[in-house]
């Protein structure tokens, strides 16, 4: 029986450079519901999923989960906004 990835998601504003910094700041949180884990464990880097600014987060949420795989060795990120009110949703998929 095949395990279903779940997902660790976090979010920031800012440009694609400020994602990479909070995601190497993201890395060294723990995971209160995973004692002795942190967040985007097994990740070594962030990529951009497209070019492409989403026009909501749900939009967004659904691209990254349909692109990300648990044996990536990376997260993804997704813009989201209209220009003015931006941010990034920042993805990875597990099995464990």
């Amino acid at each position: 029986m095949n395990a279903r990835p779940h997902y660790q998601l976090n979010i920031c504003r800012g440009d694609f450079r400020r994602v990479c910094e909070r995601f190497l700041e993201w890395k060294h949180e723990p995971l209160v519901y995973r004692p002795g884990h942190t967040m985007f464990e097994g990740r070594d880097a962030v990529h951009l999923l497209s070019k492409r600014r989403y026009e909501d987060a749900e939009q967004a949420r659904k691209a990254l989960q349909n692109a990300c795989r648990p044996d990536d060795s990376y997260a993804l990120a997704a813009e989201v906004g209209d220009g003015e009110n931006d941010m990034w949703i920042v993805m990875a998929a597990y099995t464990e």
